[in-house]
């Protein structure tokens, strides 16, 4: 179906603001592992865990973080220190969205799910092989 080795992005075909919270809420249900942090770049350029909740973000959503969303099938993805303390690769989904501004800092959102789910992401939401 897709080519051995690389990452395959996808994109929304016509993105709204609803439709990228809909789809982070959908995969946050549906997700292995969710990530929310937060950078907050006057004082740190490391990241670290959210002081708010993945709601609280959403409803901050804009059109200025519109062009930071992202699906990518990882092929090859290595789950150490991320999901386990060993050694596990497979494929998965990544659903991210990044330049989610609230006062000073920068939240991110990263959702993992597992490869199976594509097709039932691709018929809920419009998402279209860049």
């Amino acid at each position: 179906m897709f080519p051995r080795g690389c990452d395959i992005f996808f994109r929304l075909e016509h993105p709204t603001i609803a439709e990228i919270r809909s789809i982070l809420e959908w995969t946050n249900k549906n997700s292995l592992r969710t990530e929310v942090s937060c950078l907050e770049a006057s004082k740190s350029f490391q990241r670290h865990v959210a002081d708010k909740s993945l709601n609280e973000i959403l409803d901050h959503v804009s059109r200025s973080a519109k062009p930071f969303f992202r699906v990518i099938l990882r092929k090859n993805f290595n789950w150490f220190l991320t999901l386990s303390g060993k050694r596990h690769i497979e494929d998965v989904i990544e659903v991210g969205l990044r330049g989610v501004d609230i006062g000073h800092k920068e939240y991110f959102i990263q959702c993992f799910l597992k490869k199976e789910l594509l097709v039932d992401l691709r018929k809920k939401f419009r998402l279209i092989k860049i």
